[in-house]
């Protein structure tokens, strides 16, 4: 796998100071994984457990990046994905859902709902999660990383937005 920024924080964000990420999962040791990583390489991670806990973070204080879960409490993620899109802060900050359903059709909706990237949990580490962060905040949508290391997933016929 290639790394942006091998054995060290990125250089553009100290811990904590970084790129907002705001991470909508409800599994607390998913979350917590995901977050000691990247805050480790630099980013800010705000945590929502349900989706109307991440829209209202998201409207107090747009994050530059959504990390959405799709089987979550009180709205699920393509509700909160449309909500976002609908938000005028949010609709152009990138959403990438990360969720260990991989069904065509999820994928599709997703995708075709404004999603940025749709990664599956089962094949996405932390590690490659963060590098591909980078990429997408920088506008290169990340897939590249993804698609060598096997998380990125796309319904057939569906190309990404901005493609």
């Amino acid at each position: 796998m290639e790394r942006a920024c091998p054995g060290r924080p990125c250089p553009e964000a100290e811990e904590g100071s970084g790129a907002r990420i705001l991470l909508v999962e409800d599994d607390r040791a998913v979350a917590e994984m995901y977050r000691l990583k990247l805050r480790r390489d630099g980013f800010a991670v705000q945590i929502a457990e349900d989706g109307d806990r991440a829209i209202d973070l998201a409207r107090r204080q747009p994050p530059d990046l959504v990390l959405l879960d799709v089987r979550l409490p009180k709205r699920d993620g393509l509700q909160v994905l449309a909500a976002m899109r609908r938000d005028p802060p949010m609709s152009e900050v990138p959403i990438v859902v990360l969720s260990n359903y991989s069904e065509d059709l999820i994928v599709q909706r997703c995708l075709e709902g404004g999603a940025t990237d749709y990664l599956v949990k089962a094949h996405t580490t932390p590690e490659m999660l963060s590098a591909c962060l980078r990429r997408w905040l920088h506008g290169d949508g990340g897939r590249a990383g993804a698609e060598r290391a096997g998380a990125h997933v796309r319904a057939p016929g569906v190309l990404p937005p901005g493609h």
